[in-house]
């Protein structure tokens, strides 16, 4: 009988494809002239063909389009922080649906019978909390003692720990990369 599990098990596995791409290496020595290195560095900052995703060099992350239209500029946590607080306080509920809160927190608000209009409601209530949460990391993740770790589905988890992080309601914040910009996932608390 084991075999038969060991058998499954195994014909699983030859049926799974993984693909792996790397995006950018490199060693800590590579600006040196002449090091040699076992794996050669891809996606070099300085060979003019890697651009990093985050860069973003308008002089706004509020950009209004030809037509009126209004497009929030999220390439980093710390741009998304900036358009949570905003459209609560700007009281816009349409744009943060819009643009700031991930189509996986819209769907779930759905699929449990809740319009996601009320995520909105229920931010505006927690405004202070969000502030106590942002207020330690106010450079999002390139804040020194904040963490920014995958947690799955394409979710990254920007999270702040020590001991001022224990008296918070929420100590992280997940963000989705959607549609061009990273978009709100949801707040939480864990140790």
């Amino acid at each position: 009988m084991a075999w038969i599990a060991v058998s499954a098990v195994a014909m699983l596995t030859l049926g799974c494809e993984t693909e792996e791409r790397v995006v950018r290496y490199r060693p800590f020595l590579a600006t040196i002239p002449g090091a040699q290195f076992g794996t050669a560095p891809v996606g070099d900052p300085f060979d003019g063909k890697y651009e990093d995703p985050s860069a973003y060099d308008g002089d706004s992350l509020v950009v209004e389009l030809p037509d009126g239209e209004i497009l929030l500029v999220s390439k980093t946590g710390r741009h998304l922080m900036a358009h949570v607080i905003n459209t609560i306080d700007a009281d816009d509920k349409a744009l943060f649906l819009d643009q700031v809160l991930s189509e996986i927190t819209k769907q779930e608000f759905i699929d449990r019978g809740i319009d996601p209009g009320e995520a909105f409601v229920e931010l505006k209530k927690r405004r202070t909390d969000i502030m106590k949460l942002f207020n330690l990391m106010p450079m999002g993740e390139y804040t020194p003692g904040v963490y920014m770790k995958g947690v799955g589905g394409g979710v990254q988890r920007l999270k702040v720990s020590g001991p001022s992080a224990m008296d918070l309601r929420w100590n992280f914040m997940d963000m989705k990369y959607e549609k061009g910009g990273y978009r709100l996932r949801w707040f939480g608390f864990s140790r």
